[in-house]
Formats: structure tokens, sequence, C-alpha cells
């Protein structure tokens, strides 16, 4: 349980200081072991990627992300900046009924739609046509929350 703990605990936000502390407490793995467990799945996960990536179709997507770092106490050396980078995700269809993704197919198909676009009238009706499954999803998320909730205190 405690390998399962630390990465959990580490994804969550805990601090080093946190983490060597759920260490002492006997709850988790220490900070070192997290990074150690967390290199170990990216290895594995990056080699079974390799692997499949050979035997199967897949298809990829990637995207620019802008990430804005604001600083709260700021010093010459210490200014609010832009991080910048690219993330990617590679989609393995073992599924041998699957269609493999076709650049072909996929740009035959949005010069369709963009042929015959989506009208607002037509996002109206899907909208209405999927209410009743959203309403019966809100009703229950939040029956749950309050099933969930502590009881409320008429005292306060």
């Amino acid at each position: 349980m405690q390998k399962m703990f630390g990465p959990y605990f580490k994804a969550s936000g805990t601090s080093a200081k946190g983490l060597d502390t759920l260490h002492a407490l006997g709850i988790s793995i220490s900070q070192k072991s997290v990074y150690n467990t967390i290199d170990k799945l990216s290895e594995s996960s990056q080699v079974e990627l390799r692997k499949d990536v050979l035997k199967y179709p897949w298809g990829g997507l990637h995207d620019n992300l802008n990430t804005y770092k604001q600083i709260f106490e700021q010093r010459l050396s210490n200014q609010n900046h832009f991080d910048s980078g690219t993330a990617a995700t590679i989609f393995i269809i073992k599924d041998p009924n699957m269609i493999a993704p076709s650049n072909c197919l996929y740009c035959a198909q949005f010069e369709a739609q963009c042929n015959n676009p989506l009208r607002s009238i037509d996002i109206i009706k899907l909208d209405v046509s999927a209410s009743s499954r959203l309403d019966s999803q809100a009703v229950y998320h939040i029956l749950s929350f309050l099933r969930d909730a502590e009881p409320f205190n008429f005292n306060t």
C-alpha cells in the first residue's frame, strides 16, 4: 500500500516535507523512492509503447501548451513568465475490428463537414435530445454529493 500511496500523494501536490513526514509515519514511501517508482513506471510504459507501435496500428495527437506562472513575491530575478511546451498522446488500436487512422479519410471527412457546417438549430436539437440523459446524471451527482456531505449544523 505504501508504494501506491507515495506516487498518489506526490501527484496530489504533497510537498517534499509532507512526503517525508508520511514516510516517517509509515504511511508512504520516501520522496526518493517515489521518484524512483515514477521513473520505473515511465520507463516500462515507454518500452511497452515502443513494442505496441511496432505491432499494432496507432495514431497520435499533439498540441502546444502555454502556461502562465504567476509569482507572488516579485523580485528582479523572480518575475511572472510563461512556460511553453508540447504535449503528445499516442493511442494504440489493439482491436482488430477498429479502422486504422487514415489521414486521407480524415481530410475527406473534414472537407465534407466544411461544405455542410453544423448550424445553430442543429446544436439546439442535439442539446434537446441529450437533455434528459444529462438531467438524470446531474440529479445523480447532486444527490450523491448531498449524501456524502457531513450533516449541516443549524446552530452555526
